[in-house]
């Protein structure tokens, strides 16, 4: 285990959901695909654009789940 393992691993345990779910995208999805999931939601759960309690965090789980699906590699682990 490397230290990206174990981030992945609490991220893995703090959000407790399917990262493709999170994004709404298929397992199969092309970066492109992911790319624009990321976009449309980043608008929708931005703390500024969405009053609900847990904006933020959800917000904050989006932006850290597409840092993996981003990068092909963390993205294979």
């Amino acid at each position: 285990w490397d230290n990206d393992d174990l981030e992945l691993f609490d991220l893995v345990e703090e959000i407790n959901q399917n990262f493709y779910e999170v994004m709404d995208v298929s397992q199969s999805a092309t970066s492109s695909e992911i790319r624009k999931a990321y976009r449309r939601l980043s608008l929708q759960l931005h703390p500024d654009k969405n009053k609900e309690d847990d904006a933020e965090v959800k917000f904050r789980n989006l932006v850290s789940v597409y840092e993996i699906l981003k990068d092909s590699e963390k993205r294979q682990r």
